[in-house]
């Protein structure tokens, strides 16, 4: 899933950095909403310009070019619970692995006492697996995770998010955003394709030809977050994300906004 366990880990320092009134600190992001491919760990911050850096835009409109398809796919991962101080096992989280396009799910799974969850193997025929989890808790919002690409190998350690109502208001308010009741939010993690985080994205989302949602770059409270953004305040239904950095665009992606949940995701050259 990309990078998006280091986007939860640099969420969480977020109220430490306001508090001792960091805000201003416009550096930004590093890596999320966890998009499912293998590498989760975090790379070194990235501290000049997007323009100064060196980035692997190879896969730039190729994905799983030079993957070989596996005749299976197993998918796992751990949930957390992000409070907003610190991050901890979820247990107890049902967990759905589902088929793009499809209301019934291919499996289901409850978090063990560490988090950890763990689907039955998919078998692939021949073409890449398009999936995606979703976890839900009782007290907790939906969260939503989409690959950046479908998958052709294993996924072991996919994140779930456990996000309380309360933390995530706490999150909204830090943005200085706004989050109507019944509209949804995506969790965004800019890469590059080898999965390290690129700060200064432009980020384009619409629904239709109408600009929707309020975009907060996370990077601009916490240095350790440089290429997170999140989307608040976004109607349900499929919105459009393009990403632009310097002159690189990166692949549209559509992703379908549901009410009263987070997605995650990562966006990949």
């Amino acid at each position: 899933m990309g990078n998006l366990r280091a986007c939860l880990a640099a969420l969480v320092l977020v109220p430490a950095v306001s508090a001792c009134g960091n805000s201003d600190n416009n550096t930004k992001v590093d890596a999320p909403i966890h998009v499912i491919d293998a590498a989760i760990d975090a790379p070194p911050p990235i501290d000049a310009a997007p323009d100064a850096q060196t980035f692997n835009f190879a896969c730039a409109g190729v994905p799983n070019a030079t993957t070989t398809l596996a005749t299976t796919i197993t998918v796992g991962g751990l949930a957390e619970t992000l409070n907003v101080t610190s991050l901890a096992p979820a247990p107890d989280v049902t967990v759905e692995l589902f088929k793009t396009g499809n209301d019934t799910a291919l499996d289901t799974v409850i978090s063990a006492s560490d988090g950890s969850f763990s689907f039955a193997a998919q078998t692939t025929n021949g073409s890449a697996l398009d999936l995606f989890i979703k976890g839900t808790k009782t007290g907790d919002r939906p969260n939503i995770v989409i690959p950046a690409a479908p998958l052709v190998a294993d996924q072991p350690n996919v994140p779930v998010l456990a996000l309380t109502t309360g933390t995530f208001s706490t999150l909204v308010g830090l943005a200085q955003s706004h989050q109507t009741a019944g509209n949804g939010a995506i969790g965004l993690a800019v890469t590059d394709c080898l999965g390290t985080s690129i700060a200064g994205a432009t980020l384009s989302v619409k629904q239709g030809n109408t600009d929707v949602g309020d975009v907060f770059d996370v990077g601009s409270l916490a240095a350790q977050a440089k290429g997170t953004y999140f989307v608040f305040d976004i109607p349900p239904g499929d919105t459009t994300i393009i990403a632009t950095v310097g002159t690189q665009v990166f692949r549209t992606r559509v992703i379908t906004s549901v009410a009263d949940a987070t997605t995650t995701t990562q966006l990949l050259p």
